[in-house]
């Protein structure tokens, strides 16, 4: 009634009174939002502490006994007489065993786990080796030359445009795979969380940006700068052969790779469970906690595990190399397609975010890795591509919660439409999921559900390095942060609902998106860089992917001989 009401006083007035009604019940609006999310930040900040105190691991050995149990051991002893070690740390694991990093000064020199009776489970030297992918993958010349093409497909002239910067940030992750491989935790900490926190705001200045009135400064793409005495047919041919010969190097590197990582091997290991019809969970005894992925990742791994199946820690894992170069190609295309979409008919700019991908070096050491992250970033783009489509994207976003936990913080957004068109988009989700549940069911029996849930639970439990909160010594620090991932997104979708669809504005839904998902990178407990590829095609879309200009709209001779004023069509706004 109060919406009629208003509407009708607004209808009442001039024009210029009944937008400036208008814009006085916007900002109100968005102050009540504004309210409404600072509240579940403060309510979920002590909510969440209180969590995080009552559910921290209690161990029978304490900090110092877990050392002197790995100097005890044999071989850890004489690994660490023949090097310079400085201090030791003990940080959760898991609920049952203990981690113990020793380090020279900042640097990460072994890595331990040690059970409650004080005997070392694993051991792996942290610092000199690649921590997954091949090593020509890992090369500092490799990746130095991948980052230049990757900076070639971003940054624009004028230099000094905020593009420039979002694109440095994101390539600057690339050092993350160098100060990891060297052990160098505590820099590579500082570098991944700036570099997150930036890319973060700046998605979310996207998400939330009022388009009515904004002048776009003018700048060109570097590569179209650098050939600007080419032709356009020309110009186009010489991208085109460039992300060819990109693709051809990724694939190879790819498919190639002999150096598969734990997390492949595991998902191997998983549908190789699966042909032989048993549940995963509790069932792959070769790798710790191998089983932590929820079922669609390890159904994704069944044509690589009918190729080379996994038994044990010995197997070859070289199955999981087809599953991400297909992965790779799939992502390729529906970034290309929301380029596309988005640029419109400049077929040099799609080609370019294509080219961007293709040269990410993180995601390139990643499909070198076969990791699972990239099966993630497959479905995210295609579900990003088809965000227009309720049912269809919705589908895909199950099917991306399906196969990692994280995703289900864009569920909310998601069921921000029209209750019919709600409807319809759940309906081929929630049969989707009873399918799975289903089988399931018939692989363990009743208890199958909840051995997957407890299996997933290690997720939430875990303790790195990699993440700030046990690095610096800030645990207090985590549950704040959390909070402000679950406030930010309750004020995303109480703003969603006063736009009228918001799902035709890529740039906007990327926006948004990228700044959840990389918030829970923020928040969570272990944060690796190989993740970068299933939040790239985001951040691209929201920050990298060149934009068509606007389209003017001339209003035809009203009846009684006035002309109206050119508009420009614009985009709905959101604040």
């Amino acid at each position: 009634v109060r919406g009629l009401r208003q509407g009708r006083l607004a209808a009442a007035q001039p024009d210029g009174e009944a937008c400036r009604y208008q814009g006085m019940n916007v900002c109100r609006g968005v102050r009540g939002e504004l309210l409404v999310a600072a509240a579940v930040f403060v309510l979920g900040s002590g909510a969440l502490s209180v969590l995080h105190d009552r559910s921290r691991p209690h161990y029978s050995l304490s900090s110092r006994q877990a050392v002197a149990a790995v100097r005890a051991d044999r071989s850890d002893a004489e690994y660490l007489a023949h090097h310079h070690i400085t201090g030791a740390r003990t940080i959760p694991f898991d609920n049952r065993l203990q981690s113990v990093a020793f380090f020279d000064g900042s640097r990460t020199m072994l890595g331990v786990l040690v059970d409650p009776h004080g005997q070392v489970v694993f051991t792996a030297p942290e610092a000199g080796a690649p921590k997954a992918g091949s090593a020509l993958a890992n090369s500092a010349w490799i990746l130095a030359l991948f980052s230049a093409v990757f900076m070639l497909a971003t940054m624009v002239v004028p230099l000094w445009r905020l593009r420039n910067l979002d694109a440095l940030a994101l390539a600057g992750l690339t050092a993350d795979i160098l100060l990891v491989n060297a052990g160098f935790v505590w820099i590579n900490v500082l570098v991944s969380a700036s570099s997150l926190t930036y890319l973060a705001l700046r998605c979310l200045s996207v998400g939330v940006r009022r388009t009515e009135g904004a002048a776009t400064a003018r700048q060109v793409p570097l590569f179209d700068w650098l050939t600007a005495r080419c032709d356009a047919a020309r110009r186009l041919r010489l991208l085109r052969f460039i992300t060819a010969g990109m693709l051809v190097a990724v694939m190879t590197l790819t498919l190639t790779s002999v150096a598969t990582g734990d997390v492949a091997t595991a998902s191997l290991a998983g549908a190789t469970d699966l042909l032989h019809w048993q549940l995963p969970y509790g069932h792959i005894a070769a790798f710790l906690h191998g089983d932590t992925y929820p079922l669609l990742t390890y159904v994704f791994y069944i044509p690589g595990a009918m190729l080379s199946p996994v038994l044990d820690a010995w197997s070859e894992p070289s199955g999981a190399s087809p599953t991400a170069a297909v992965a790779l190609l799939a992502t390729a295309v529906a970034i290309w397609l929301l380029a596309r979409r988005i640029a419109g008919p400049d077929r040099v700019a799609s080609t370019r975010a294509v080219l961007a991908w293709l040269a990410f070096p993180p995601m390139m050491v990643a499909a070198s890795s076969g990791t699972n992250d990239m099966v993630l970033a497959a479905v995210l783009a295609w579900m990003l591509a088809l965000a227009a489509h309720a049912g269809r994207s919705t589908l895909l976003l199950v099917i991306a919660v399906w196969t990692k936990v994280v995703p289900l913080v864009l569920v909310p957004l998601w069921l921000v439409r029209g209750r019919r068109e709600r409807i319809r988009a759940l309906l081929p989700a929630i049969a989707l999921s009873l399918l799975l549940c289903g089988y399931l069911v018939g692989l363990g029996g009743a208890g199958a559900f909840a051995a997957m849930v407890k299996a997933l639970s290690y997720q939430f439990t875990r303790g790195s390095f990699d993440a700030p909160w046990y690095t610096f010594s800030v645990e207090w620090l985590q549950p704040i942060v959390q909070a402000a991932v679950l406030a930010t997104l309750v004020w995303v979708v109480l703003a969603l609902r006063r736009i009228d669809r918001p799902w035709l504005d890529g740039p906007r839904v990327a926006g948004l998106c990228g700044c959840l998902l990389l918030g829970m990178l923020l928040a969570g407990d272990h944060w690796p860089w190989r993740y970068l590829p299933w939040a790239f095609p985001f951040v691209a879309v929201a920050l990298l992917v060149d934009r068509a200009p606007a389209r003017i709209v001339v209003s035809r001779p009203a009846a009684d001989g006035v002309t109206p004023r050119d508009t420009h069509a614009r985009e709905p706004q959101l604040v």
